[in-house]
């Protein structure tokens, strides 16, 4: 197994992926991963806000969930808008060359999403590497 040390994983999921990525949390914490999904890592009493934005500020990789209403174009999603801007912020940070390590971005397509539908609706993102999640369980 290459060596883990320092390697921390940011989980950009919605509603509708919390499960796989509770499953993706698992099983990179099994391999000794630091990862940060919003209901793993936020304990009660929390500010959610302030945890995720020092996730995003301290992490090493970001792994965006791409599922069909992460890419909805609904308003009143508060869920989805939630997971656009995390995505536009892990986004940006990859995007900066000033950092010290580079950081890394994938988009996991879910079941059902193609690359064709996140450059239609998010083309900013689209630039990055994307994957399909694996069908059967992590």
């Amino acid at each position: 197994m290459s060596d883990m040390k320092g390697v921390y994983v940011f989980v950009c999921c919605t509603t509708e992926t919390q499960e796989f990525a509770n499953k993706l949390f698992d099983a990179l914490k099994r391999r000794n991963v630091r990862v940060f999904t919003s209901e793993k890592s936020v304990l009660w009493g929390d500010h959610i806000a302030d945890k995720t934005e020092t996730a995003i500020r301290e992490c090493t990789h970001g792994i965006v969930l791409v599922s069909k209403g992460f890419l909805e174009n609904d308003a009143n999603n508060s869920a989805v808008l939630s997971g656009r801007t995390v995505a536009s912020t892990l986004r940006e940070k990859a995007r900066d060359k000033n950092q010290q390590h580079p950081f890394r971005l994938l988009l996991l397509l879910m079941p059902g999403v193609v690359e064709s539908d996140v450059k239609h609706v998010c083309p900013l993102l689209a630039a990055f590497k994307t994957e399909p999640a694996p069908e059967k369980d992590t």
